[in-house]
């Protein structure tokens, strides 16, 4: 990322300009992508146009994104639960360990109270 520059691309026999930040091999990836996307719908569909196959390749992308926002908000859900079940789990631990020293504390005193009986 920085400074904006100017990427021709060309997908499916059209000239592209865009402005971007981004890594230009990155941008330039995603056109490969595109144009091979276009061809295999192309293909399988000799009856579509451009714009067709374009809409279509859109809908699968939009569907993939909306999948992985999914699994991203699933894996916030269980890393926020993961998270609280740690904290309780070192509540319980220090708890634990208070409740450990205490009962030292006291065999301790009982001991000494017996020695000097």
């Amino acid at each position: 990322s920085g400074m904006l520059k100017k990427v021709r691309l060309v997908i499916a026999g059209n000239d592209y300009y865009i402005n971007t930040d981004e890594d230009e091999d990155y941008i330039r990836s995603l056109a490969a992508k595109l144009e091979k996307d276009l061809t295999a719908m192309s293909n399988g569909n000799p009856c579509l146009s451009t714009t067709m196959a374009a809409v279509l390749c859109a809908l699968e992308y939009s569907d993939e994104c909306s999948r992985r926002d999914r699994i991203i908000e699933q894996l916030k859900d269980e890393a926020r639960h993961a998270i609280a079940d740690s904290a309780s789990a070192t509540v319980e631990a220090n708890e634990a360990i208070r409740e450990i020293k205490r009962l030292s504390e006291e065999n301790l005193r009982l001991r000494r109270m017996l020695e000097n009986k």
